[in-house]
């Protein structure tokens, strides 16, 4: 689980790690998820994913954005609960 992010890349080639989710969903909205890095810095690496592709950030609809702060906000609660300080959005 330590690997470097980098490296988790390198192993992808060119396909998409969130299009086809490996990983567990453990909370989501119409727009968005959140789940547990594949490639994680730390233990509990939490990410949230919207469920479309968008060709850059500033073409990603205004309800996405409030859709994936809701759901990181949530995290910071989640992760408030594990122990970790300071999380709480």
């Amino acid at each position: 689980m330590d690997m470097l992010y980098k490296e988790f890349l390198d192993n992808l080639g060119h396909t998409c790690p969130f299009c086809h989710i490996q990983q567990d969903i453990f909370l989501q909205n119409k727009d968005a998820y959140l789940t547990y890095a594949l490639a994680p810095y730390h233990r509990h690496h939490l990410l949230v994913i919207p469920f479309k592709h968008y060709k850059s950030i500033d073409t990603m609809p205004l309800r996405v954005f409030d859709a994936m702060d809701a759901l990181t906000k949530k995290a910071s609660h989640i992760l408030h609960q594990l122990g970790y300080p300071n999380t709480l959005i």
